[in-house]
């Protein structure tokens, strides 16, 4: 709502349509009506792949992205690469690499936000390992909780 605001005070009048879910993936991929969309991507913090959106043979290959289309084809292999990297910091600063690559030669689009999530365990806990995403420890309080920030 607050981007239909922002593009009326440039003179671009929008009709917002709210659609459910399911309805908005028909419109995604089947009739493609709109001119503007915005949605949440979520997925496993463990492993940001979204091949299935962003390569020509994605189920939801919502922006008709082609190996035709300039770059694709170098997109799609960035995606791979980054499937095998193992060390966080590595894997991060790769995808940052492909995001701009998407944003500035493929598909005219930014990000409106970055959420951050918060996880909660006990001291106690055993066999359990937060090291699989990138994290802070911010607080270690006397309740004995361990609090992390983490940073997708």
């Amino acid at each position: 709502m607050f981007i239909a605001l922002y593009l009326r005070d440039i003179g671009i009048e929008v009709d917002v349509k709210i659609e459910e879910w399911a309805v908005f993936l028909g419109t995604l991929i089947l009739t493609h009506d709109y001119d503007i969309g915005t949605g949440g991507i979520g997925g496993s913090v463990s492993s940001p792949d979204l091949r299935h959106m962003y390569t020509e043979e994605g189920s939801l290959n919502i922006f008709q992205l082609s190996k035709d289309i300039p770059y694709c084809d170098l997109s799609e292999t960035m995606q791979g690469e980054g499937m095998l990297i193992t060390d966080l910091e590595t894997r991060q600063q790769h995808y940052y690499e492909w995001e701009q690559l998407m944003m500035d030669k493929i598909i005219p689009m930014l990000p409106l936000y970055s959420p951050k999530a918060y996880e909660v365990t006990w001291v106690n806990t055993k066999g359990y390992d937060a090291n699989w995403v990138s994290a802070k420890r911010i607080n270690n309080s006397k309740d004995k909780r361990i609090v992390y920030d983490i940073t997708i």
